[in-house]
């Protein structure tokens, strides 16, 4: 994901995130909607405000949001998040399908499978 927008959902997200830990995001800009989605209705489940984000990241076409403390609430935002990430294009954000190319899978609109050479997953 584009640093700024990185840095963005750090800001203000900020509690989430330990200072100490160097953070990443290891998927591209077009899930920052449903990530930031995600994050702000953690944010108002997170009573106790000690939900931390421990890493966000894009594997086998899925976003996977991994965190601690987690409650019951906050493990049904993830899991949402997680299946409607399936429907968006990881590079772009518009609609998008399930994709393969060799052993990679990613999450593509018709635009970006055709751009890199995917082909919709069966």
């Amino acid at each position: 994901m584009d640093k700024e927008l990185e840095d963005s959902l750090v800001k203000k997200y900020n509690y989430m995130f330990d200072e100490k830990e160097t953070f990443s995001f290891s998927c591209d800009d077009g899930w920052y909607d449903l990530i930031d989605i995600a994050l702000l209705k953690i944010k108002k489940a997170d009573t106790t405000k000690e939900f931390r984000i421990l890493q966000i990241k894009e594997k086998y076409g899925m976003l996977c949001l991994y965190g601690n403390r987690e409650n019951k609430k906050i493990q049904d935002i993830v899991s949402k998040a997680e299946d409607v990430s399936l429907k968006i294009c990881e590079i772009c954000g518009k609609d998008a399908c399930l994709c393969v190319k060799g052993m990679w899978y990613k999450t593509l609109c018709q635009t970006c499978r055709e751009k890199y050479g995917y082909k919709i997953a069966s």
